[in-house]
């Protein structure tokens, strides 16, 4: 379950974990601010443009693969990005009721990956 602004988010799978998220897009950071938290919570490979609505679809992405594997928001290293590898996360199309002013949010669903 994920909720912000007004609006919630749920997803739910049988044969496995998932983890939703909706994240704002932050309308007045600075792009060297989004940059010192993606480095230090999305890692290495997972900084994203300079730019808000890149760095909210990459935050959300982030946190639905924490949440599928049941871990808290911490920030990155090379023993939690190993523990999110099996997850695989999607961005959401959301309504254009969420992705206009003054709703701008982005979303993502994750789950876990079945080998083939």
């Amino acid at each position: 379950i994920s909720h912000e602004a007004g609006w919630s988010l749920l997803a739910w799978c049988m044969h496995g974990p998932v983890g939703v998220d909706l994240a704002p897009v932050p309308a007045d950071a600075a792009p060297s601010e989004l940059t010192d938290l993606a480095r230090l919570y999305l890692g290495p490979a997972g900084i994203p443009a300079k730019a808000p609505r890149p760095f909210a679809q990459a935050w959300a992405m982030h946190e639905s693969r924490l949440k599928a594997a049941g871990k808290p928001l911490q920030e990155w290293h090379a023993t939690l990005a190993a523990r999110l590898a099996p997850f695989h996360a999607e961005a959401l199309a959301l309504p254009a009721a969420l992705v206009s002013a003054p709703n701008t949010l982005c979303a993502a669903v994750a789950w876990l990956r079945r080998p083939a």
